[in-house]
């Protein structure tokens, strides 16, 4: 009796690794908040902050100068599994074809991240109209 419930315990949890493995490789994509469609090819900001946050106060007005300069930003209140941010601010520069580029705890990194990809992109650009 001891050896079929020791073999059967073996069983449940050789399944459950199996299962969490399985699961565990493809869960991260889905748990992501869903991020909607924009001009092709334009980098989004995503912005993790907090009422509570002091830092997060402090850089509200270089979010807003990025938002009037064109960028497209999609703020998050708090914390987020889905995009495993643990301490805020948090800020995450994706691609709706390529996820994500950068991840940055400074607004000023963010910002001259963007600002060269965004100048990478009209070089780029540039070529191919020249081509």
């Amino acid at each position: 009796m001891f050896i079929v419930q020791l073999s059967f315990t073996i069983l449940v949890v050789a399944i459950a690794i199996v299962v969490v493995v399985a699961v565990g490789c493809d869960v991260r994509p889905w748990a992501r908040p869903q991020v909607r469609p924009h001009r092709p090819y334009r980098p989004i900001l995503l912005v993790f902050t907090a009422d509570w946050c002091e830092a997060c106060k402090r850089d509200e007005p270089e979010i807003e100068s990025l938002k009037r300069d064109g960028f497209t930003i999609e703020e998050y209140d708090g914390t987020s599994v889905g995009w495993e941010v643990e301490v805020l601010p948090t800020y995450i520069i994706i691609d709706e074809y390529y996820g994500e580029f950068y991840r940055t705890r400074y607004i000023s990194w963010a910002r001259n991240f963007l600002e060269n990809l965004d100048k990478s992109r009209d070089v780029e650009g540039t070529h191919q109209a020249q081509s």
